[in-house]
This record gives structure tokens, sequence and C-alpha cells, in this order.
């Protein structure tokens, strides 16, 4: 199954919850939506899209990917980035996921370590989003942050790094925090930049 390739496959030979099992010679299961400790009842498609849709979010973005083939999850995990990406102003802040790689060795990646946390203990490792294959099929989409702003009321759960959780009003991206660099003030977004302090 695909979704032994990515961090539910890692995850489910620990937790042993249900998962989907497709048919002999399939990857995944069409129209398959999460089961067991994967599945949050709150979690609605429309309030996915409503929180990605919205303006300090990514408008219009995600809408390609949709509707999926197949739903892994009603959570997200984040991935590998071997560079942070943003500009580092208030508008474009950086940020630096805490992820590992998510495909077979042979691919390439990078694995990272605890050690290289400088805030675990506001860095997020798994929250309210989404772990899905892609309406083509040809993309396996995990997303978590600004998409998941609605799915409890207005805000959502997430996971750190020191294993504590929390839940986190409205779009958990707009948490900025600022240091120096080249004798220039720069920003960055608080639970996202595991590189920064």
């Amino acid at each position: 199954p695909l979704w032994e390739r990515f961090w539910i496959g890692m995850l489910n030979p620990y937790v042993k919850s249900e998962v989907n099992r497709p048919p002999a010679g399939q990857r995944w299961v069409a129209g398959g939506t999460p089961k067991g400790m994967y599945a949050c009842p709150s979690w609605s498609q429309s309030n996915y899209l409503r929180g990605a849709n919205m303006p300090d979010c990514y408008p219009g973005a995600l809408d390609p990917y949709f509707p999926p083939t197949e739903i892994f999850s009603h959570y997200g995990m984040v991935f590998q980035m071997a560079q942070r990406g943003g500009a580092g102003t208030q508008q474009n802040p950086y940020y630096h996921f805490a992820g590992s790689l998510v495909y077979p060795p042979a691919s390439g990646g990078l694995t990272r370590y605890l050690a290289e946390i400088r805030r675990p203990g506001e860095t997020i490792l798994l929250g309210d989003g989404i772990t899905m294959l892609d309406r083509g099929p040809t993309y396996v989409v995990i997303s978590l942050g600004c998409e998941s702003q609605f799915i409890h009321q207005e805000g959502s759960n997430f996971v750190f790094l020191d294993g504590h959780s929390k839940y986190i009003a409205r779009n958990s991206e707009r948490y900025l925090m600022s240091t120096t660099e080249n004798n220039q003030t720069v920003y960055f977004m608080r639970y996202y930049t595991f590189s920064m302090e």
C-alpha cells in the first residue's frame, strides 16, 4: 500500500490502528477515507479548504488536488526541508520544517536529529491537516498549518517535538518571531522553523 511509504507506515506498526487495505495489485483505495486513529470526527473537507483559501494562507493553491483519490489521514506531519523557505520579512517569513525523509532512501533525502532542533517545545511535528493522494492520482499531499485553522471551531491541535500537544487559535503560521542576521531584523514562523531562535 502507498501509505506504507510515509509517516503513517512508520507509525502504524506501533499503534496498530485500522487502515485501508487496497485490493491485491493496487496501491490505494479509490474513495478511501481515514480509519481508526487517523480519522478526526471534526474534520471536514469544506472547513479544510476554507482555511486553505483564506487570504493569509494559500488561496487556490490546493484546489487542483481535490477531490482526493484517497484520504489516508485527517492529520499531517512535517516533511523534510534541506533549506529554509521564505524571505525573512513579516509578509514572507522564514520557515524550516523539522521533518525527515518521506520516500525510500534510494530517492535521496535527509534525516533530522533532535539535537538539531533549537526549540523543540515550539516546533510542530504533527497536527490537524491532511495526508492524501490527489485526484490525479499523481501526488501524495501532506499539509498542516494555516489550512487547518477551521477544523476545530477557530483553530487546530498540534503535537510538538518535545511531546506536548496544544490547541492553537486561528492560523498557526501567523505567529512570528524575530532575530538578527547580518545586522538586519528577520522574521520566521514560530512553530514551523526548527533552525532559528
